[in-house]
């Protein structure tokens, strides 16, 4: 928690959804963002964010933050639409050969953050295995977008955990 957060008060949860919608599965995280939002109602302590691929933008916002949920297309070698759900330092933060700033991942924007503040807020990090990352294609593969739920409910789990209620929308006809 963050220090400023007085005793009693709700902590700034901020849940990022990063991805590229134009690269198939890379844009896993910004579906779920959405996914979120069309289904539930989040209290006020809690920031939805479609981050897209501009990470960088949003350090001062993940600086504000008490807790980061982060929800991105991870290739950890498993099997495609595998969620996982891990702390950063269980990740190694090593940027490409090559990447440019716009396109820095989340988990090297933490460490940047943290090595330009001196603080990062306490992240769980919420990956999907992507099958598909061509270009110019905007829907997701059949095994990441049957991976959808799942990253969906791992995200109201770790608000849970968090203390945070959250409450689905009821259904307009």
């Amino acid at each position: 928690m963050n220090p400023s957060t007085q005793p009693g008060s709700s902590p700034h949860i901020v849940v990022l959804g990063v991805g590229n919608l134009l690269r198939r599965d890379e844009g896993v995280g910004v579906r779920v963002i959405r996914e979120l939002q069309a289904r539930y109602r989040f209290p006020t302590c809690v920031t939805l964010v479609d981050g897209g691929t501009a990470v960088l933008r949003m350090l001062p916002l993940l600086e504000s933050a008490d807790h980061l949920v982060v929800v991105d297309a991870v290739d950890a070698g498993t099997a495609p639409g595998t969620v996982l759900v891990f702390q950063p330092e269980d990740a190694e933060v090593a940027p490409s050969p090559g990447v440019s700033l716009h396109e820095m991942g989340p988990l090297a924007a933490l460490a940047l953050l943290k090595a330009t503040t001196g603080r990062c807020p306490p992240t769980t990090i919420i990956g999907i295995q992507p099958a598909d990352l061509s270009p110019w294609d905007d829907t997701l593969s059949v095994p990441v977008a049957q991976a959808v739920p799942e990253a969906v409910q791992r995200v109201l789990e770790t608000l849970e955990r968090l203390g945070v209620q959250v409450a689905a929308r009821g259904r307009s006809g």
